[in-house]
């Protein structure tokens, strides 16, 4: 925190004028609009309602990004055109990293090496 302070305590004090911005402009269109909050809501409730489903998070995602694309009436090909590929797939990658290290109970093992180490340091055994 210090060296940031020091790095940057010129513009600390600086007052600058902001843009002026309106949000509504950007929508440049409302029907679409809408139907992305309306998968965005169903979104979000199937993901609270996900225990009473049957279904993993990634179908629930997989199926709202179909209905976007079936709602959205767009041509698929330019919205894939348009996609950063190389995020999508290192997300994926570590999805798939963190899903091996998952089930082969590295990471339980981790967590309980470190509050084992935690509670150590602290004179209490957990």
């Amino acid at each position: 925190m210090l060296t940031l302070y020091w790095l940057f305590r010129s513009r600390l004090g600086e007052k600058r004028e902001l843009p002026e911005y309106n949000p509504r402009e950007a929508i440049t269109d409302k029907q679409l609009f809408y139907r992305s909050l309306f998968i965005l809501f169903l979104l979000i409730f199937l993901f609270l309602t996900l225990e009473n489903l049957g279904v993993g998070p990634e179908g629930v995602a997989l199926g709202c990004a179909i209905l976007a694309l079936i709602l959205s009436k767009l041509d698929p090909a330019e919205i894939f055109k348009e996609l950063d590929w190389e995020t999508i797939f290192f997300i994926a990658g570590f999805m798939f990293i963190v899903g091996g290290l998952e089930k082969s109970q590295f990471l339980n093992i981790l967590s309980t090496q470190c509050q084992h180490n935690f509670f150590k340091h602290l004179g209490k055994a957990p």
